[in-house]
């Protein structure tokens, strides 16, 4: 797989670095992932592993970002349920770790 270069960095450090983020800015970069998550899930494509660590920006100072890191992503065919738990564990809901008593969570 080729991708083109997303040098600008992490949503995630970005955001860190500003401690707060406009509501501008915020709409834009909202506004970028939801089409890009659309993008995939007409197309049958689910993430499975969206957070800010996986938002890189295009350029340094470019709000046009990239969503990446595919590597558990899945194929859902014909609107089927997705039965897949799989992602970042830090992220999931709580509820989870009541459907799957196998999740050590590690603070």
């Amino acid at each position: 797989m080729i991708m083109e270069c997303a040098g600008g960095g992490e949503l995630y450090k970005w955001v860190e670095e500003r401690g707060r983020v406009g509501e501008v800015e915020s709409r834009r970069i909202i506004t970028q992932i939801v089409n890009a998550m659309h993008y995939c899930h007409i197309r049958g494509i689910v993430h499975r592993d969206l957070k800010l660590e996986n938002v890189l920006f295009k350029a340094q100072g470019d709000l046009h970002i990239k969503v990446v890191d595919f590597g558990i992503a899945g194929v859902c065919e014909n609107e089927k349920k997705d039965k897949v738990d799989a992602g970042s564990v830090a992220y999931m809901p709580p509820e989870v770790s009541l459907l799957i008593p196998s999740i050590i969570y590690i603070i």
